[in-house]
């Protein structure tokens, strides 16, 4: 599996000249050696690491026990912890989430394709079913285009003949309830 970067700012909705504010000037995946600006002698000190796992100090014959977590997973904790609620709170007013991670209504899977259009049909299906008010069309494929990678879809303009779409998802089987419901 690939390594991914952790991004260490709560973003705050800025907008800068080339669109929306980037978290890469906090990157922590760099090679603390091979970094100029800081002192490898002193990184013992994080505070994050303490925070998490106790000191990491070194014992009477000089060795520092190994540390259990890495400073990404250290990291990603106190993120979650600082933050956690608000991106929650944030989720819940947001139904294309809830969309997205719910089941039965798109299947991802490398190689498959769905035009905008059917993408779109079927968040306002899930929402009739849900009893959640749909977003309008333009507002669900922006959201859907800037998380793109975090769903793993490509967008692309041309994906069905001259149609718009997506790249590695597309429309789950139905699976039919078995027997009466009780709207029946």
């Amino acid at each position: 599996m690939a390594k991914q970067k952790v991004r260490a700012t709560r973003h705050n909705g800025r907008k800068g000249e080339n669109g929306v504010f980037k978290a890469g000037h906090n990157d922590r995946s760099f090679d603390v050696d091979a970094a100029e600006h800081i002192d490898p002698s002193r990184s013992f000190m994080n505070v994050y690491w303490d925070m998490y796992q106790g000191y990491n100090i070194a014992g009477a014959d000089g060795v520092r026990p190994e540390r259990r977590f890495s400073f990404e997973e250290i990291e990603k904790a106190f993120y979650s912890n600082q933050f956690g609620d608000s991106l929650d709170a944030q989720e819940e007013g947001n139904n294309i989430l809830a969309f997205m991670k719910s089941e039965g209504y798109l299947q991802f899977e490398i190689g498959k394709k769905i035009s905008s259009t059917d993408f779109y049909n079927i968040y306002v299906s899930w929402c009739e079913d849900n009893l959640e008010k749909s977003r309008a069309s333009a507002g669900f494929l922006h959201y859907i285009k800037e998380n793109q990678k975090r769903y793993g879809l490509i967008y692309d303009a041309k994906c069905i003949g001259n149609r718009r779409g997506f790249h590695n998802v597309c429309k789950a089987e139905f699976t039919p309830v078995a027997g009466k419901t009780p709207f029946d």
